[in-house]
């Protein structure tokens, strides 16, 4: 009896020294487990940390003060709404779209600004080579198997930068509201070369210098995006000629010419109307290309502008003091019907004052 109760006794703490053991055991899983996924939080947070601290250094030289702002909401928003069971794809896309947020807003929510004494053409170009970086990596985003949310603000961030930059686009001289003289005794094939024949570019601020130069760029390489190296901007003073702008509009585009989306209307009461139907250009080595451009406008021309593109006189401007702020190969043609109104309209403006 006494050997059944210490076998028994022994049995016992046998059991409880399993029992103990296997719970020790689950014990050390759960703290094992605990500890990894506490260790993935650390590691989650720390990389959260860290990308918020380089999206951060890199503001700080990228951005004006007022797009900051904006950009830091968005890494503060990926940061906290992350979710630690989220799987490896879904966080790749979660940082992916907060990528691409911050492009779109480098891209689109830009304010320029220019310090007092910077220089116009190094900050258009600063500004223009973010703006690649940022249209680049939408371009790259975009273009990703359809389906995830970054894909979507790529593109529609892109779409809005073509759209405002073309839509509500004035030309250089449309936006320096730059006039020419007109020698009445000159011939139509004549183009007008003194340095006189520019006025009023001493109104232009250096704020709008810097926009007239940052506007230039952008299309110069939205062109090239688009395999066209020859851009025109288009003008006409008489509404009825509206149907007629947008048929040349298309012709030229076939012959690969990039035309800007935006045809402006130029009553002959604006300050800066034309005279005549004419062509301008702003480096001395553009006009074999503007003399191209009035071949194929003159040689056949929609119905509705035969008329007012008879004669197309080629305009200069390579004399403006904001020439080189224009890239090479841009070109404006102006097609003219109510020349004689936009004179009258001058001399009486020049009577007045």
């Amino acid at each position: 009896m006494a050997d059944d109760a210490g076998d028994d006794k022994k049995n016992w703490l046998q059991w409880l020294n399993d029992g103990t053991s296997f719970i020790a055991a689950i014990i050390g899983i759960l703290i094992a487990v605990q500890t990894i996924r506490l260790n993935n939080e650390i590691d989650r947070l720390n990389e959260n940390i860290e990308a918020s601290t380089l999206v951060s250094d890199l503001i700080g030289s990228l951005t004006a003060a007022d797009i900051k702002q904006d950009i830091a909401l968005l890494a503060l928003d990926n940061a906290l709404t992350s979710d630690p069971d989220e799987d490896e794809v879904t966080r790749t896309h979660r940082h992916k779209k907060l990528i691409a947020e911050i492009a779109a807003s480098l891209l689109n929510n830009r304010t320029l600004s220019l310090a007092e004494g910077e220089d116009v053409i190094a900050r258009s170009r600063q500004i223009q080579e973010e703006a690649l970086t940022a249209r680049k990596i939408l371009r790259r985003l975009a273009a990703e198997p359809e389906g995830p949310e970054y894909q979507r603000i790529a593109q529609e961030a892109l779409a809005r930068y073509q759209n405002n930059l073309e839509v509500g686009l004035e030309s250089p001289t449309a936006r320096a509201k730059i006039t020419y003289d007109d020698p009445e005794d000159s011939s139509p094939n004549d183009v007008v070369i003194e340095e006189e024949a520019v006025q009023g570019e001493a109104a232009i601020t250096p704020q709008q210098t810097l926009e007239l130069a940052t506007t230039a760029e952008a299309v110069a390489t939205i062109a090239e995006e688009e395999d066209s190296n020859q851009i025109i901007y288009m003008h006409y003073d008489n509404p009825e000629l509206e149907a007629g702008m947008q048929a040349l509009k298309a012709e030229l585009e076939a012959q690969d010419w990039f035309v800007i989306e935006n045809i402006e209307l130029v009553s002959p009461q604006a300050s800066n109307c034309a005279v005549t139907s004419d062509i301008r250009f702003f480096h001395k080595q553009d006009e074999d290309l503007a003399n191209t451009l009035r071949d194929q406008v003159v040689s056949e021309p929609p119905p509705d502008l035969r008329e007012a593109v008879a004669t197309v006189r080629l305009i200069d401007l390579s004399n403006w003091s904001q020439a080189n702020l224009v890239p090479k190969r841009q070109l404006e043609l102006w097609v003219i019907t109510k020349g004689s109104e936009c004179r009258e309209n001058r001399s009486a403006a020049k009577t007045t004052s």
